[in-house]
């Protein structure tokens, strides 16, 4: 049954609660957030949802984020 839900979403249970978490912290909705990993999965041309780190995915946009307020400011 555990390789089965692999299939539908390979993410780690723990993996999910992180980006839940942050988010929550950032008034994010789920679909938001689904979308941040779906755009970061095709930016690097994969078809599988395999070794995406959707922490990774969610923490970088948000990063990112903040790199253009930056830039919008200087």
């Amino acid at each position: 049954m555990s390789e089965l839900q692999g299939y539908f979403c390979p993410f780690g249970s723990l993996d999910i609660r992180a980006i839940c978490k942050i988010g929550d912290d950032l008034d994010m909705h789920e679909g938001e957030l689904f979308e941040i990993i779906d755009d970061f999965r095709e930016s690097i041309g994969s078809e599988s949802w395999d070794n995406i780190d959707p922490v990774y995915c969610v923490l970088d946009y948000v990063l990112q984020e903040a790199r253009n307020k930056v830039s919008e400011v200087t």
